[in-house]
């Protein structure tokens, strides 16, 4: 994690102390401005946090309320928002299909780092195209489809070996499963 002071407070004449930190899973910082009658008026950034996620998975970072305080160490009435930031994927990702092998229905999450189309399409083993499960548009971040096992005509397939395929943009991934009945 990084911390960073704003643009705004190189303004600042006075003696700046400024310390920012990741404690028992939340981010502390610490600024004051040193001397008598120091003080930083107006509005605007004061800080900026830069942050790198440790794992792969999904998850998000909440923000919850700031403690401000003045000289005499009074809180000050500040206005904050909680707010969440979900971790976004950095790379594109098609996830083998679970539960593998599946009956009646199986779930396929896939991961793309930017929004984009995402076409996912279910073939049997001789190529012959059996469904289309997803082709639109999708926001940045995980998601999954379920397949419940059915045709485009809305017909049960028949048990056996199925390909499923996911294309966004130049990633293309595909991946094998298997319906049991």
């Amino acid at each position: 994690m990084e911390v960073e002071t704003s643009s705004s407070l190189a303004a600042v004449s006075e003696q700046l102390f400024f310390d920012g930190r990741l404690l028992d899973r939340r981010v502390e910082v610490c600024l004051a401005i040193l001397g008598e009658g120091a003080t930083i008026s107006g509005s605007g950034e004061i800080v900026t946090l830069k942050l790198r996620t440790l794992s792969p998975n999904a998850g998000s970072l909440t923000f919850g309320t700031a403690d401000i305080r003045d000289a005499e160490n009074r809180r000050l009435t500040v206005q904050t928002k909680e707010i969440e930031i979900p971790f976004l994927p950095t790379s594109f990702g098609l996830n083998q299909n679970h539960p593998n092998p599946f009956n009646p229905m199986t779930v396929i999450s896939y991961q793309i780092p930017h929004p984009g189309v995402v076409t996912i399409r279910i073939y049997n083993v001789a190529g012959q195209m059996v469904r289309m499960l997803v082709d639109e548009t999708k926001a940045a971040g995980y998601h999954s489809v379920i397949w419940n096992g059915r045709n485009d005509a809305g017909n049960d397939v028949s048990s056996g070996i199925y390909f499923y395929q996911m294309i966004s943009g130049d990633y293309s991934a595909s991946r094998k499963m298997i319906l049991v009945k």
